[in-house]
């Protein structure tokens, strides 16, 4: 996988936590720093583990995937992408009132909620055998620093570009799912 298309990937699955830190910006203006630094720390702390996690349980069953692999990646990335589209219409602001205190376990339960769809990256690129180590790199990392503005960007921009940046990010991953498939197919 290209420096890009890890670079999109990682984009494209922080746009969740990007969006909430946003929210969190938005009605929580105390210690203002602090919140940031906490939000970036446990969103890109999960965007690691959720996809080793699902690269871990699938990764070692690789080999009965081999063939199937692909179709595998075409159907979850296909999903994720989708169900972040759909996340981007539904009009749930759920994350609104939960946003106005950041407690530890708000934070991790919106962790985990952020990093669902890399949980499925994970998987997919377990079941194509392929190497975890610099998609959780890109992936914490973008999330943290995507985070951390985020909180910024809602204490002073509000609910402008929430829902159009999470519709780009399932677009993304659509887009990438379709590429490897073609990839594999040898239409690149």
């Amino acid at each position: 996988m290209s420096y890009i298309d890890l670079s999109i990937i990682a984009f494209s699955v922080s746009m969740d936590a990007f969006a909430v830190a946003l929210c969190c910006g938005l009605l929580n203006h105390e210690k203002a720093f602090k919140s940031a630094l906490l939000i970036a720390l446990f969103f890109g702390g999960f965007q690691v583990l959720m996809p080793l996690t699902g690269w871990g349980i699938l990764y070692p069953f690789g080999d009965y995937f081999k063939n199937i692999g692909p179709y595998v990646s075409l159907i979850l990335l296909n999903g994720i992408g989708a169900y972040m589209i759909y996340e981007a219409f539904s009009g749930n602001d759920e994350s609104d009132e939960r946003a106005k205190k950041l407690s530890v376990k708000y934070l991790f339960f919106s962790g985990i909620a952020v990093s669902i769809d890399a949980l499925g990256i994970g998987a997919s690129l377990a079941v194509n055998q392929q190497s975890i180590k610099m998609p959780i790199i890109f992936m914490g990392a973008f999330t943290f620093v995507i985070s951390f503005g985020g909180y910024y960007v809602g204490r002073f921009l509000g609910h402008l570009f929430e829902r159009k940046l999470e519709f780009l990010g399932g677009t993304a991953i659509i887009l990438i799912g379709w590429k490897m498939f073609l990839e594999y197919l040898g239409c690149f």
